[in-house]
């Protein structure tokens, strides 16, 4: 790609610069020229997202992967904050093993359901995960008001 880039730019120079009486190219260079400007300008373009938004997944599989990491992140973040929850003084803990159980189950079947019209597909786990990571974080937000209030408070 750099040598066809490199000679684009040396026959460009040519045509513009010096305006030559001879083509100062042979005609089975310009498939070359345009695959090495296609490459290029795929490259560029890579460079440029990856500044703008950073390193994101280009396949499914990696999709699936990253949306399976952060599910897994968002239900270590819950956890850390169920344990904490469950060291608080006057906390009925089965209730709360209870509530947590009930609620793990809806959010399963719920990501479940989101995911259902792309069963068998390689979209499902991306489906599935992203629906989880959701709920966790808003089932994360609806725990945190226990470790914030004081004692006393309801």
């Amino acid at each position: 790609m750099a040598r066809n880039l490199s000679r684009l730019f040396q026959v460009r120079h040519i045509l513009v610069h010096e305006i030559p009486a001879e083509q100062p190219y042979k005609s089975d260079e310009i498939e070359g020229f345009f695959t090495a400007c296609g490459e290029f300008l795929s490259a560029v373009d890579q460079i440029v997202a990856t500044e703008l938004r950073g390193h994101y997944p280009l396949t499914q599989t990696d999709m699936n992967q990253q949306a399976f990491s952060a599910q897994e992140e968002a239900e270590a973040v819950t956890n850390k904050l169920l344990q904490e929850i469950r060291e608080l003084p006057n906390i009925d803990l089965s209730c709360l093993e209870a509530s947590q159980i009930a609620w793990l189950e809806f959010a399963k079947l719920e990501a479940i359901l989101r995911a259902s019209p792309v069963e068998g597909g390689s979209l499902y786990s991306l489906i599935y995960s992203s629906t989880l990571e959701e709920l966790i974080e808003a089932r994360t937000a609806q725990l945190k008001p226990w470790l914030e209030r004081e004692e006393g408070e309801l």
